[in-house]
């Protein structure tokens, strides 16, 4: 009877280590994830100020992602920009970066904040230049980081698997 007990709780504790391993490997995901809708972003962002000649308003209402993050971020931007008139496009841009929920990828929206300061003051082909940019930044980053979590997440979930093991014959 104790035995079953004990074999029930050893289950309970390498299901509970394996499931943290498995939330460490999803949370790099999302950040990558999140790195590469930005840089998509700020691609869609150049094509329509090359190709559209978008204004920052235009820009702005326009979908850009449908990341939650990267939704978050510009929404933050369009409502900074119409809170303060006066606020500049970069201002708003590097505020919006420094929201407490862009905290595990706030280094990329920086990052795209600095190329998004170029649209206002600067010529099409400088502005494009800039975003190129950051987009690269951006992308690269966001590829590094998904080759960080394939390598990783495997290792995530087995120390999980087996720290629950240890964990468990420590118990029995």
């Amino acid at each position: 009877n104790m035995l079953l007990i004990k074999l029930a709780c050893c289950a309970l504790l390498i299901w509970l280590c394996a499931s943290v391993g498995q939330k460490r490997a999803l949370s790099a995901r999302s950040k990558a994830q999140s790195q590469l809708e930005l840089a998509g972003a700020i691609l869609k962002i150049k094509s329509l100020i090359i190709y559209d000649n978008a204004t920052v308003k235009e820009i702005l209402s326009s979908p850009l992602s449908e990341n939650s993050q990267v939704r978050l971020y510009f929404e933050s931007i369009r409502r900074q920009l119409s809170d303060n008139p006066e606020l500049s496009l970069g201002q708003a841009a590097r505020g919006a970066a420094m929201n407490n929920e862009l905290e595990p990828v706030k280094e990329a929206f920086l990052t795209a904040a600095d190329g998004l300061k170029e649209i206002e003051c600067a010529d099409t082909e400088h502005s494009a230049a800039r975003l190129t940019l950051a987009y690269e930044s951006i992308k690269n980053s966001g590829d590094a980081a998904m080759e960080i979590y394939k390598q990783k997440s495997s290792l995530y979930r087995s120390i999980g698997i087996l720290s629950g093991l240890l964990a468990s014959i420590l118990i029995i």
